[in-house]
Order: structure tokens, then sequence, then C-alpha cells
């Protein structure tokens, strides 16, 4: 009867490899793992921005147009440049001061919302400090409209920085969706986890 002897160096060989591929399955493991939470919370954050998105544009639409400027477009949020198309369009109608106060209401709730959901759901990428900036931007600039209208100033100048911020905001909440690409790279992970660890098992 042969037998098949596996000399010093081959089973040192041996066994450095099946450590080392191990220790690259858990590695792998852990990337797969982290790499699904993360698609997870991504889905979630573009479930909401697209649910703020909403609510924001008719709470800034009212609150606009109760200043004396009416925009027609409802994709003004989307990016800087549709936000500069759309003002730029609008036209003027009589204003109606006596709505603002709970028009700002509406938009501090609606942005407090979004920031508190932000911090409890651990959005990817989400940047608390530039977001808490720009939401107290956003109400300074909405009282000071309001105060504006009131005593009948200009609020032309305002009203454009008012629908930058919101839509940098917005955009935040946006920022690091890529969704196409995180499941292209899920489906390399999953492959090479399982033709290595076929090849581990072997």
């Amino acid at each position: 009867m042969n037998k098949k002897v596996i000399g010093l160096n081959a089973s040192i060989i041996e066994l450095v490899s099946i450590i080392l591929g191990s220790f690259l399955l858990l590695a792998i493991k852990e990337i797969r793992d982290s790499e699904a939470h993360r698609r997870t919370v991504l889905r979630k954050q573009w479930e909401y921005y697209d649910s703020w998105r909403y609510e924001f544009v008719y709470a800034l639409k009212d609150f606009l147009q109760h200043l004396g400027l009416k925009i027609a477009d409802y994709s003004f949020l989307n990016s800087l440049e549709e936000w500069e198309a759309s003002f730029h369009d609008s036209a003027g109608v009589v204003p109606s001061p006596e709505c603002l106060e709970d028009d700002i209401k509406v938009i501090t709730d609606c942005i407090a919302l979004v920031i508190k959901t932000a911090r409890d759901e651990g959005f990817v990428d989400w940047d608390v400090e530039l977001a808490n900036e720009r939401a107290k931007r956003i109400e300074q600039l909405a009282n000071g409209l309001a105060r504006d209208v009131r005593s009948g100033e200009t609020v032309l100048d305002d009203a454009d920085d008012l629908g930058k911020c919101a839509t940098a905001l917005l955009a935040l909440v946006r920022r690091p969706w890529r969704y196409r690409n995180d499941m292209a790279h899920m489906e390399l992970i999953e492959r090479h986890l399982d033709q290595y660890g076929a090849r581990i098992k072997q």
C-alpha cells in the first residue's frame, strides 16, 4: 500500500495556506456584511429623501408664493441648476404676509425631521455639522424674508439664497447615493466569496 508522505516544508506551506485562506474568507465575509448594511441604510436614505423632497418643495412653494413669488416647477430642489432656472422663471404675485408664520413652522419642522432621522438612522456620508449650519441659515433667511415682506422691502436676493440653502440641505441626504454601483460591488463580493469558499472547503 503506497502512502503519500508530505514533507515538512510542504506541510508548513499547506498549514499557512489554510490559515491565510480562513482569514481572507473572514475578511471577505465582514466586508460583505458591512456592504449589506450600507445598502440597507442607503435604500432607506433614498426613500426618506424622496419623501422629504416632495414635502419640502410644497412647503417652500407656499412660503415663496406668500412672499410674492410664484414658482411653477416642482423639481426645483433636485439640483442647484434646476433651482436657478425655476427661480429665474418665477412670477410675481400679491404677497400674503399673514400666512408666513405658519409656512415657516412647516419648513422648520421638515428640516428638524430630516436632521433627527439622519442621526437616528445613521445616514451614509452624513455631515451633521454642515446640515445644522444649513438648517440654521434656512431658518434665518425665512424669518428675515417674512420681516422684509411685512416692511415692504425687496426679497429677491434672500429668496434666491433660501432656495440654494434648501437645495444644498437635501443634497446632503442625496450625496452618497450610488445604488447601482453598490449592487454591482455586492454581487462581485458574493461571487468571490462563493468561489474562494468552495476552494477552501475542497
